[in-house]
């Protein structure tokens, strides 16, 4: 089963963003002998739109370089066939190798506009979208 995040646009008082609805630690994989997928999925006013191709520019989802490395945790992404999805798989079987805090960017475009999430470092902070491997 795949763990679900809620992505909307939101008002943030300087424009249109989306917001991935991380409530409940949704965004926090603890540790596990599988690979899980985990699924954002376009919500409300957003799920009129798309996400970007992951292989266009700019992409629908990129990684923030930061000190975890993804490529050790994460598969590859991929969208949906209506693109109101995007998933990757996350491994998060080896302590130090996969934990971390992974933060990335999603972009979709609505109505001939691009929406992204907010992001001002690769450090967490409330805005900026995370998965966080323990």
């Amino acid at each position: 089963m795949a763990i679900i995040l809620k992505v909307r646009l939101v008002d943030t008082g300087a424009g249109m963003a989306l917001d991935v609805d991380e409530s409940g630690n949704a965004n926090v994989i603890p540790r596990a002998n599988v690979m899980r997928t985990i699924r954002w999925q376009l919500e409300g006013e957003a799920a009129r739109g798309a996400f970007l191709e992951i292989d266009g520019t700019p992409p629908g989802f990129q990684w923030v370089p930061g000190a975890n490395d993804p490529a050790l945790a994460f598969g590859e992404p991929w969208l949906g066939p209506d693109k109101k999805s995007l998933s990757i798989t996350d491994l998060n079987n080896k302590f130090e190798v996969t934990d971390g805090v992974f933060v990335y960017t999603l972009r979709m475009e609505l109505d001939k506009q691009v929406y992204t999430t907010l992001v001002a470092s690769a450090k967490r902070t409330v805005t900026n979208p995370a998965i966080i491997n323990r």
